[in-house]
């Protein structure tokens, strides 16, 4: 998987994108998708200025298109294809090459987990959002 920091789109020295390669061995059968390069924006730090629900719509359709997004779900070990430990892999890897380092606090007790990651994101994001303040606000 190869990748690079899309020099182009940055603000104030911090890139808003970045280039991955979605080629993977368990993606070259005649039943994958033909995404090899995507272009995913970078997730801002949670706080009043992140991207999250814009980050999340993006990923989640590059993975769809790519036949990876089912790793976002916990499965049972059992139900899993064969290919699901490479397609966690991959995804766990682009996950954390497109979140602002402040964002990888939330992803380390899932290190090989791409469903954890997603759902720590969400929860971290969603808690903080403006949304996310108002329901708790009000379940006080």
């Amino acid at each position: 998987m190869s990748n690079n920091i899309d020099d182009e789109n940055t603000s104030k020295g911090t890139p808003t994108h970045f280039t991955v390669n979605l080629g993977s061995a368990s993606m070259s059968g005649p039943n994958n998708s033909t995404v090899s390069i995507a272009r995913l924006p970078i997730l801002k730090p949670v706080g009043s200025d992140s991207n999250y629900l814009d980050w999340q719509m993006v990923v989640h359709q590059v993975l769809k298109k790519a036949k990876l997004k089912y790793v976002l779900t916990s499965m049972d070990s059992k139900l899993r294809p064969a290919t699901w430990e490479d397609d966690n892999e991959t995804v766990c890897t682009i996950i954390m090459q497109i979140v602002d380092p402040s964002n990888l606090r939330y992803l380390r007790e899932h290190p090989d987990d791409a469903a954890g990651m997603w759902n720590a994101l969400s929860r971290a994001h969603q808690d903080c959002s403006t949304g996310g303040l108002v329901y708790w606000i009000r379940k006080l």
